[in-house]
C-alpha cells in the first residue's frame, strides 16, 4: 500500500508537538522538515494555525538521479 505521507516544515517560531499513531509524539524546531499523513490531526491543528506548511514536491530534492 503506498504512504499517504506528506511532507511539512515548521514554519512557526517556536516548535511544535506532533502527536503519531502509535502513542509515538515528537517535537520539532522551528524550520525542521518531517513527513506524517496529513489525516493526522496534530497536523490538521498546526496547519490551520499557521505553524507548518506543506513542502511541494518541487521544493524535495531529487535524489534518484
Amino acid at each position: 500500500m503506498p504512504s499517504r505521507d506528506r511532507t511539512y516544515q515548521v514554519v512557526g517560531k517556536n516548535a511544535v508537538t506532533v502527536d503519531f499513531p502509535g502513542g509515538n509524539t515528537l517535537n520539532f524546531p522551528a524550520g525542521h522538515v518531517f513527513k506524517a499523513d496529513p489525516a493526522n490531526p496534530s497536523v490538521i491543528r498546526l496547519l490551520r494555525i499557521n505553524s507548518l506548511r506543506e513542502v511541494t514536491p518541487r521544493e524535495i530534492p531529487d535524489f534518484s538521479s
